[in-house]
């Protein structure tokens, strides 16, 4: 992995190509699995982290650069932002259930969480990180809009309520110099704002690296959609080692009817040998150590 492979343009249609790298995921698994737990604010009057925040920066053009090549896939992060809408379920039940269901099969995941919504819930926010989960920061086209001092404000909002500095960020919606607002800001992990691979890569914003972690694409956010996606990884893992990094919805999976079967998908996740089941930070860490940047 080096400098020349990477550049500043929005779209790279090549990707790793014939030259895809092996994870060496830990335990000889083929494929690892992130679990990302995207938790809104849907308080109406909430600060420009939240959900209101976010669709109101895409409305007034603030998430996309209309000139841009991601302009199609842009349009489709907004109208994700009008369905992220929270009814409100998911913050005052779905988190616990997950929460528990995620204690129950002794699983690790990563909880992207507004800072204005971890304020309101700071016991809950606090009992992640001492459940061994991960918490990261969760914001918005408009935070990114605000430079690095707004998106140094907001981490320091959520360190503040769990008592530890997040390392990965997740967008509800883009920004076209997004990533170089997160290199200024430093102290980034790793972003998760892509869905174009099924293994991290490195980008460069502002002439520095950032480590991208994308989600998986799926035709539905339902468990459903999430147990296909693992059989499929499944069965390419051994000859094509990949990461699924699968993003759910509390509102959705936090419900009762969703809930059991995303819990019969955890248990197949915590007793899966040939699965690498890890934190957002774990992985960027595995990659980072096996795949360090380097510039030519």
């Amino acid at each position: 992995m080096t400098g020349a492979d990477l550049h500043d343009y929005p779209v790279d249609p090549v990707g790793y190509g014939c030259s895809r790298p092996d994870p060496a995921w830990p335990a000889g698994s083929g494929l690892a699995v992130q679990l990302s737990i995207v938790v809104p604010d849907a308080a109406p009057d909430a600060a420009p982290d939240s959900v209101r925040g976010a669709a109101e920066a895409a409305s007034h053009g603030v998430a996309a650069a209309t000139d841009s090549p991601e302009r199609g896939f842009e349009r489709a992060r907004r109208a994700g932002v009008r369905r992220r809408r929270s009814t409100g379920y998911g913050s005052r039940v779905g988190i616990h259930r997950l929460r528990q269901l995620l204690r129950q099969h002794h699983l690790p995941a990563t909880w992207f969480l507004a800072p204005s919504l971890a304020e309101r819930l700071p016991a809950f926010a606090a009992g992640l990180v001492a459940d061994g989960q991960e918490v990261a920061l969760l914001g918005s086209a408009a935070d990114l809009a605000g430079g690095q001092a707004a998106i140094g404000r907001l981490r320091d909002r959520l360190a503040r309520v769990t008592g530890t500095a997040p390392v990965g960020w997740r967008s509800l919606s883009r920004h076209p110099d997004g990533r170089k607002t997160l290199v200024a800001a430093g102290g980034f992990l790793y972003d998760t704002d892509a869905a174009d691979d099924d293994l991290p890569y490195w980008q460069l914003a502002a002439g520095r690296p950032l480590l991208v972690l994308p989600a998986t694409p799926l035709a539905g956010r339902g468990a459903a959609a999430m147990a296909r996606a693992l059989a499929r990884g499944r069965a390419e893992a051994p000859a094509r080692p990949q990461c699924l990094r699968l993003e759910v919805d509390p509102d959705r999976l936090g419900r009762p009817d969703e809930a059991e079967a995303f819990a019969a998908m955890l248990a197949e996740l915590a007793s899966g040998p040939d699965l690498w089941v890890a934190t957002a930070a774990a992985m960027a860490r595995h990659w980072g150590d096996r795949f360090p940047f380097t510039w030519d």
